[in-house]
């Protein structure tokens, strides 16, 4: 008898849990065409966890503080996208320590460099090495990008190992990742959580078949949101750390301050890139007609400025990504620096954009295309 009560129970809650997730189902299949595990034949759910998840992930090197050589590959928009990382932790082809060409230049940033959701030919460094060739330039760019990374790290991997390759020219195509990751100086999240491949790829899984696990995130996520006071931004670090908005402006500057110092002593040129993001391009453009101190006040106060019509998430970073391009500005008439700004050619199309902020192939050309336009005038044939 009590058997009996004990597997009624157990099938009671079982059926409230299946109703639990079916009706999440159902709300997120309507807003994003996701499906639950219950309509996915269970002998393929680790089969579709594998093929079909849309993160990058890699083996993380903690003491090189890199990617372990060897050959990765994930899901974007329906295709399988490889990664070939070399013994030296970089994407691409091996490549040596002694310069063997006329110029060599190291392209630093996040996802966007290493190029995410892109094949290795289609990079933009790889597009700025076959323009830059097909002009006859004797030139090597190398993919130092690493997924995630910030200003603080690309700053730290120039200073100890990038500059023994003796760059004539160093790319920095980095805007986001500071704010999200660096801001207070502590190791950024993705890295905790590569620390722990078992614990990423199990919340993963749960995102990506559990629908009542996805929803409840997404509503925890927007009561977060709405606990943000305008002067602070939330971070993504242990105990939701909140800190001033000023404080990762100011560190951006000071950090792309010593980089160029630095260069500057190793005879090294620096070019500086805006980066686009395709969060609502209007108000991208109103933005970016306020000077650096008006977006600064704007970002103080979103609901005040009307900026808000997104959700916060997607607001706060279209400021935030003007405010840092901005800050880039403040070094355009230094000797030792070219700022390249290909927003606007870059936000005419969103066929340009895998996403709101990763570049497509045809995207990556636009940008190495620009790049090349305003380098082409230092290199040497």
């Amino acid at each position: 008898m009590k058997i009996n009560k004990i597997f009624l129970n157990l099938l009671f809650l079982m059926i409230v849990l299946v109703v639990i997730e079916l009706s999440s189902s159902t709300i997120i299949y309507i807003k994003e065409k996701k499906v639950s595990f219950l309509f996915k034949p269970f002998s393929k759910i680790a089969k579709n966890f594998q093929q079909e998840q849309e993160v990058f992930l890699v083996n993380w090197d903690k003491n090189k503080d890199k990617i372990v050589p060897g050959n990765y590959s994930h899901k974007k928009n329906g295709e399988k996208i490889k990664y070939k990382i070399n013994s030296r932790g970089f994407r691409g082809d091996e490549f040596s320590l002694k310069k063997n060409v006329k110029n060599r230049i190291i392209a630093f940033g996040g996802s966007t460099t290493i190029g995410l959701g892109s094949e290795i030919n289609e990079t933009y460094p790889k597009s700025l090495q076959d323009r830059l060739e097909k002009e006859d330039y004797d030139v090597e760019v190398l993919n130092f990008g690493l997924p995630a990374k910030s200003l603080n790290f690309i700053r730290e991997l120039y200073f100890k190992e990038a500059f023994k390759y003796k760059p004539d020219i160093i790319i920095i195509y980095s805007n986001r990742n500071p704010t999200m990751y660096d801001s207070i100086g502590t190791k950024i999240m993705i890295d905790e959580r590569l620390d722990n491949d078992k614990i990423i790829r199990t919340n993963l899984f749960l995102m990506d078949n559990v629908m009542t696990f996805r929803l409840l995130y997404k509503l925890y996520r927007k009561v977060i949101n709405l606990t943000i006071r305008s002067d602070e931004v939330i971070s993504p670090y242990k105990n939701d750390v909140k800190h001033n908005i000023f404080y990762f402006t100011d560190q951006y500057y000071k950090t792309l301050n010593e980089i160029i110092n630095f260069s500057k002593k190793n005879s090294t040129k620096v070019v500086l890139v805006k980066q686009a993001f395709f969060f609502n391009p209007p108000i991208q453009k109103k933005l970016r007609s306020y000077d650096l101190k008006e977006n600064i006040e704007v970002l103080k106060n979103l609901k005040k400025n009307n900026i808000d019509q997104l959700n916060y998430h997607d607001s706060f970073w279209s400021v935030t990504n003007v405010v840092l391009n901005k800050t880039m500005d403040k070094f355009k008439n230094h000797q030792n620096v070219i700022v390249v700004d290909p927003i606007e050619s870059l936000l005419e199309n969103k066929q340009n954009f895998t996403d709101y902020v990763h570049l497509s192939p045809k995207g990556n050309v636009i940008l190495a295309n620009k790049i090349s336009d305003k380098i082409k005038s230092i290199l040497r044939k």
